[in-house]
Order: structure tokens, then C-alpha cells, then sequence
């Protein structure tokens, strides 16, 4: 599978909107990535802080130098900033792989829950994809293998508070990982059919040109849910994992939505919450939690994005 996640810039109005589009392919969790071992620490820093923090423990190789072969060699990009790549990975482990791990451990699933799912290849670009039809990409997920992510040089904590301070239909890379990591496990435990049936006639190939609100009021948390029931689903995970239970509940009870619009957005809620205990032990309101406890101590102001321990940048970029 394909996800993309995408703004469209209006250069008049300095204003953008994010899009998604996803296509499917099989995933093959089983294989291993070959990483040759680094022994000791006067390796490259970034280097020796990744072999022993995602390859070791959840054989997950990251590539953050420039590599045409993983790139789109039809846009103008730019590798990421050296001293930007580590404290990225370290809130993406942090806020994403360590809750999973810590909560499907907790529910029962085996101890290499993440070793086993997680997408074996990270690809770091430091610039957004400017696409001709004046959309931004900001970041992909290919086959269930490999996640892109752009605009590492971006980030900053003001980029971080600015995108979860909204309830509106605004992503952060968690958006994607969770999106796409939601179409890994459905490929290997089916979601129930029946999930399909709450808004049968509303999925729409042109879902793009659809008005946000408009498919709110239609049962479906954003517009690239109308795209078919498996992006539907997966939405309503990244939707769900990126906000607080409290800030969630406030997207269904929002005063626009008829009652209708509301009681199928539940219904959607509850077959998420049904497929993560039946299918891998996973309460998702506990593990809703524990990401957001994470996310909210990371954008506190007390937290320094910048100090990781145990890891000082080879070079430091001014």
C-alpha cells in the first residue's frame, strides 16, 4: 500500500489543506532488514544511536543520507539536516513505537509485537515534495514496508504544537505512521466486514473534491475516509491515536453533525476499539492514552527536542 499525505498551498491565501491517497499491496512482516553491525561508539553518532535504538530492538533500518533510489528523482528535494534526524526518531519512538509495544505486551501479544509489524525501512527527506498540481507532500507510506517522511528540516517544537493544537482536519507524521501501521495489522487480522455496512453508499473515488464538513455530516472523520471502507478504518485509527479521548469525543459531539452523522461515526469508534482487543489484546482507549501522555509531555515547554540522551550530532548544522 501507497499513503501519501499532502497540502494543498493556495499562494494567495497562505493557507493549505492535507489530502491522502493510498494504494494496496502485500506486506511480508517476516523478513529481516541486513544491517551491517556497528561495534562500538566512535561510530558516526546518528549511526550508533540508531543500530541501538530501532534496528537492534525493533529491526527497523532508517535511512537518512541522500539515496536516489529511495526518492522521487522528478522533485527538487533536499537531504534532512544531520543534527534534526535523531531527535525526530527519538519522538517518533517515544510517541509511537513504545506505546504499541508497551500496550500489546500488556494485552498479551508476544514481546516482539513492533519487531514484528513495525515497517522495516524509515526514509528522512528534509524538504516537502512540491507536486504540480500545487499540492505539498509531507509524507508516505509504500507497500507497508516503508515510510517517507518529509520536511525533517521543519521540525521544530512551534511545528509540533501547531499541528496538534487543532480539531480540525490538520496531520502530523504520527497521522501517517498510525494510518499506515493500522493498514499493516488489518492485512495480517482482518477488520470486521461488517464495518463496511455503516456508510455503504457514500464512498466516492473523487473524494478530494469533497467539502471537509460535508463528509463529517455524511458519518466519516475526514474527507480521504470516503475513499473506500479501508481507508475508512484506518482514518478512524490515526484519528483516534492523535488526539485525547476528551478531544475525539468533541469531533463526534460537534453541535454541526446531525444525530445520524454522530451515531455512525460511534459505531465506527466501537469497531476500532472491538478489532485492537479481539484481534491483538490492545485496549485502544489505554493506548490513546499513553501516545497522547507522551505527545503532551513532548510538546510541553519543559521538554528540549533537541537534548536526546545518550547522543551528541556528529555535525551541527547553523
Amino acid at each position: 500500500m501507497k499513503v501519501k499525505f499532502i497540502k494543498f498551498i493556495n499562494i494567495a491565501m497562505l493557507a493549505g489543506l492535507f489530502l491522502s491517497a493510498c494504494s494496496n499491496d502485500d506486506v511480508d512482516s517476516t523478513s529481516r532488514i541486513t544491517v551491517p553491525e556497528l561495534p562500538n561508539e566512535t561510530s558516526v553518532s546518528e549511526d550508533y544511536w540508531i543500530y541501538q535504538n530501532l534496528v537492534v530492538p525493533y529491526n527497523m533500518e532508517v535511512k537518512y543520507r541522500w539515496d536516489d533510489s529511495e526518492a522521487d528523482l522528478t522533485k527538487n528535494l533536499i537531504p534532512p539536516r544531520l543534527d534534526y534526524v535523531v531527535p525526530l526518531l527519538s519522538i517518533i519512538k517515544k510517541a509511537w513505537i513504545e506505546p504499541y509495544q508497551k500496550l500489546s505486551q500488556k494485552g498479551g501479544e508476544e514481546m516482539h509485537f513492533m519487531e514484528k509489524y513495525i515497517p522495516r525501512l524509515f526514509y528522512l527527506i528534509g524538504s516537502v515534495e512540491y507536486n504540480s498540481d500545487g499540492t505539498v507532500t509531507e509524507g508516505s507510506a509504500e507497500s507497508g514496508r516503508k515510510i517517507i517522511i518529509n520536511n525533517v528540516n521543519a521540525f521544530t517544537k512551534d511545528e509540533l504544537i501547531a499541528k496538534y493544537d487543532t480539531l480540525e482536519d490538520t496531520h502530523t507524521f504520527f497521522h501517517v505512521m498510525h494510518h499506515e501501521f493500522a493498514h499493516i495489522l488489518n492485512q495480517k487480522k482482518n477488520y470486521d466486514a461488517d464495518f463496511k455496512n455503516v456508510t455503504p453508499s457514500d464512498y466516492t473515488a473523487q473524494w478530494f473534491n469533497e467539502n471537509f464538513m460535508k463528509c463529517r455530516r455524511l458519518g466519516y472523520i475526514s474527507k480521504y475516509s470516503r475513499e473506500n471502507p479501508d481507508e475508512d478504518f484506518a482514518e478512524m485509527v490515526a484519528w483516534m491515536l492523535t488526539r485525547t479521548k476528551e478531544d475525539f469525543d468533541k469531533l463526534i459531539d460537534d453541535p454541526r453533525l446531525p444525530a445520524e452523522a454522530q451515531n455512525k461515526l460511534r459505531r465506527k469508534e466501537e469497531f476500532v476499539r472491538k478489532y485492537f482487543k479481539e484481534a491483538y489484546g490492545i485496549e485502544i482507549y489505554e493506548l490513546q492514552a499513553e501516545i497522547m501522555k507522551q505527545v503532551s509531555e513532548i510538546i510541553s515547554d519543559d521538554y528540549d527536542l533537541f537534548n536526546v540522551p545518550g547522543y551528541t550530532p556528529s555535525i551541527t548544522n547553523n
